[in-house]
């Protein structure tokens, strides 16, 4: 359990294509490993397509598209932005 939570979140872990629910009954130590490296587009593109999925599935989205803002000062200068994905039914 998270000190900082009176709960404990679940854990998620990855199976064939789907990421399914730990509970803290069914969790061990030896349950997962951690990995720290650079960029990883496997790990990047999996996690992109079971988002999209898990979206799609609660919310019945359409098929995302990217989505953009950028602000600038008077001179062109950039101050701050966001990149996401948008999904319309």
């Amino acid at each position: 359990m998270r000190p900082d939570l009176p709960w404990s979140p679940p854990v998620r872990t990855a199976t064939a294509a789907t990421l399914r629910t730990v509970t803290d009954e069914q969790h061990s130590e030896n349950a997962a490993s951690v990995r720290v490296g650079g960029p990883d587009e496997s790990l990047e593109q999996r996690l992109d397509d079971e988002l999209t999925a898990f979206n799609a599935r609660a919310t019945g989205a359409g098929t995302p598209g990217d989505f953009t803002v950028r602000v600038e000062d008077t001179d062109g200068e950039l101050l701050g932005g966001l990149t996401a994905c948008s999904s319309t039914r």
